[in-house]
């Protein structure tokens, strides 16, 4: 199950934060930048508050996301077109 934190994705994985435990069992947050998916294997306990942000360097393809100052990073990322608008706690093309 994949609960989406901000979205900008039109079924290409383009731009979207999520909490995800769709893989191993175990529950990571998540960020997708188009052809890469950034996964940090670190979930803050329920109740606390999050410091949550990604960043795609177009030049160099990377994706980052941070949660708490921690940042996970991807190579060989590309974006694709997205929408238009931005969702704010949900996923318009995944549910």
């Amino acid at each position: 199950l994949m609960h989406t934190v901000i979205s900008h994705d039109n079924s290409g994985f383009d731009r979207t934060i999520s909490i995800d435990n769709r893989g191993d069992g175990s529950v990571d947050w998540s960020a997708f930048a188009g052809s890469a998916q950034v996964v940090s294997g670190d979930l803050a306990t329920t109740g606390s508050w999050v410091f949550l942000a990604a960043v795609y360097d177009q030049l160099a393809q990377t994706a980052t996301l941070y949660v708490n100052g921690q940042s996970y990073s991807k190579s060989n990322a590309s974006l694709g077109t997205g929408y238009s608008f931005i969702n704010i706690g949900r996923n318009p093309d995944y549910q």
